[in-house]
């Protein structure tokens, strides 16, 4: 293999996008979720403090989300674990949107 071609590959594999900027990705991510379970946590407290009820809205986006992260980390990585999380996550936004919805019509509080 000659040098161009090596740089090929490697302009291939990577999609033009250089190591940095996907070390940046990767921990901007990781921040992104952390701040979102900590938003989701205090709107949540909030909610319960001040109205006396839970907010279960703000889990289900939470959950789905996660799930989606999970799906489509099992799906690249192929990971039994990334399934599992995925399946437990969305199974749980599944439900959360079912007490949401269950909240609006006021049959729990």
């Amino acid at each position: 293999m000659d040098r161009d071609e090596i740089l090929r590959k490697s302009r291939e594999e990577n999609r033009n996008r250089d190591m940095e900027e996907k070390e940046v990705i990767s921990r901007s991510s990781t921040k992104a979720y952390n701040i979102g379970i900590l938003a989701c946590a205090a709107i949540a407290l909030l909610d319960f403090l001040i109205a006396g009820r839970c907010n279960y809205a703000v889990w289900f986006v939470y959950c789905a989300m996660c799930g989606t992260l999970f799906l489509l980390k099992a799906r690249r990585l192929k990971h039994k674990h990334e399934i599992v999380y995925c399946i437990l996550l969305l199974t749980a936004a599944v439900l959360f949107l079912m007490a949401h919805i269950l909240q609006l019509y006021r049959v729990i509080p």
